[in-house]
């Protein structure tokens, strides 16, 4: 992930030095290049929030194996039992 939101910055900043070049963006409208913009930083904040909830989420995988470990146990211990 985090070398995706290093590929996403490199791209906008790519994207704003063509934007910002007459020769490259002549063929774009204002509505286009701005739009391009745009989706440019939305794609990168869509990345940093993912990444900021990666920790969050590592956590919750970790508590649900732990439980789906603990449950399979129990119903071994249950099984054993019986017998």
């Amino acid at each position: 992930m985090q070398k995706l939101l290093e590929e996403s910055k490199q791209h906008v900043e790519e994207l704003r030095r063509q934007l910002e070049n007459p020769e490259s963006s002549a063929g774009l409208s204002t509505k286009q290049r701005a739009a391009r913009r745009r989706a440019a930083k939305e794609k990168q904040q869509r990345l940093e929030q993912a990444i900021a909830q990666l920790p969050e989420l590592k956590q919750k995988q970790e508590e649900a194996a732990q439980k789906a470990g603990a449950e399979s146990r129990d119903k071994r211990s249950a099984t054993r039992s019986r017998g």
